[in-house]
């Protein structure tokens, strides 16, 4: 094994023994709940990308690239998650922004899954493969992924000053 490979392995490990830990400490709190539930997708994230870095054909890699961004939302909508639970629930969510995002999140998740989707197609390279994307539907997708993670740091800003 090359030391990419195991440096993302060890991050598996690390990360999943983390939420384990944590989740040992305090298997009621919300927060608890709420941080587990993150690191565990930046877990299964990674998991995605090492299946993106063993893969042996460009079918096998988009699959897998096509998982990481499925995790790379689940990410973003539980950091939201965590955002507003940390250190407790002290505003309340706007319920049209959480719809609104709830709709952007299905359309990237159809976009992220359909074959022509945001991953178009991967071609082997030097270091692992290159991908193909959808230009308009990555950027879709980025867009959600920046809605989520700008509506979280707001909840956050928002308690703290």
């Amino acid at each position: 094994m090359d030391f990419k490979l195991i440096l993302a392995i060890f991050t598996i490990i690390l990360t999943s023994a983390i939420a384990i830990a944590v989740y040992i400490r305090n298997p009621r709190g919300v927060v608890a709940k709420s941080f587990v539930l993150l690191i565990s997708c930046f877990a299964l994230w990674a998991v995605a990308q090492v299946g993106i870095y063993v893969s042996q054909d460009a079918q096998t890699a988009v699959i897998a690239g096509r998982c990481a961004n499925i995790f790379g939302l689940a990410i973003a909508w539980f950091f939201l998650y965590f955002s507003f639970s940390f250190p407790n629930r002290t505003m309340r969510l706007k319920p049209a922004l959480i719809g609104i995002l709830t709709i952007l999140t299905a359309i990237s998740m159809y976009l992220s899954l359909s074959p022509a989707g945001s991953v178009i197609t991967a071609y082997p390279s030097a270091s692992g493969f290159f991908f193909v994307m959808n230009k308009y539907y990555y950027g879709f997708y980025s867009i959600n992924v920046v809605a989520l993670f700008g509506y979280a740091y707001y909840l956050l800003i928002q308690k703290y000053i």
